[in-house]
């Protein structure tokens, strides 16, 4: 699909609220049904669904890396349209009027929530880091992973190039932040 016929058709379920399905390029296994929750030159932010009705955070992605937009069974948006008044979204929609970059991306996305999820989904069953980002750089930055036990792991740097999508404001990484090993002074790892 060419990239004008994406954008038009992310704009118009933005508009209308309808529940979508994406694909992307550079992705081994990611097409979800999402509503769009914003559409700038350079990021969409989705907002993902949990259960195909709760409100379950948001996925930034790059605009470029979309290949093809569906909407999903069209007999079946009013049901979603009615049930997605009942439960509304619990966290704010990311802003993304001054996101361009990735560097953009990733700051906006941090503060929003004290963790962030980062993917690199080239591979199958690439591992989603979770974490808290520590610092940007021109073409990387710092994160400090937290483990699935909520342990705190040593700050690591990781490359714009491999990061493919960006999670905020989930209901694991919350429960992460919360419940999770708490952390003292938040630069005692910060890299130099």
């Amino acid at each position: 699909m060419k990239p004008e016929k994406v954008r038009r058709r992310l704009e118009k379920a933005l508009a209308e609220g309808l529940r979508i399905r994406v694909w992307r390029s550079k992705v081994v296994d990611w097409s979800d049904n999402v509503y769009v929750a914003a559409v700038t030159d350079g990021w969409v932010a989705f907002e993902s669904m949990l259960g195909s009705v709760l409100s379950d955070g948001y996925d930034l992605v790059r605009l470029r890396d979309i290949t093809d937009v569906h909407v999903m069974d069209e007999a079946r948006q009013d049901y979603w349209s009615r049930v997605r008044s009942e439960y509304p979204r619990r966290s704010p929609v990311p802003d993304l009027t001054r996101i361009g970059t990735t560097a953009d991306a990733l700051t906006s996305a941090s503060a929003l929530a004290p963790l962030i999820s980062v993917h690199e989904e080239r591979w199958e069953n690439e591992p989603v880091w979770i974490g808290r980002l520590e610092r940007v750089r021109t073409k990387s930055y710092w994160m400090t992973p937290i483990d699935p036990a909520g342990r705190w792991e040593e700050p690591e740097r990781f490359t714009f190039k491999n990061l493919t999508r960006i999670g905020v404001l989930d209901r694991y990484a919350m429960a992460l932040a919360v419940h999770g090993d708490p952390r003292s002074d938040p630069s005692e790892t910060e890299p130099a």
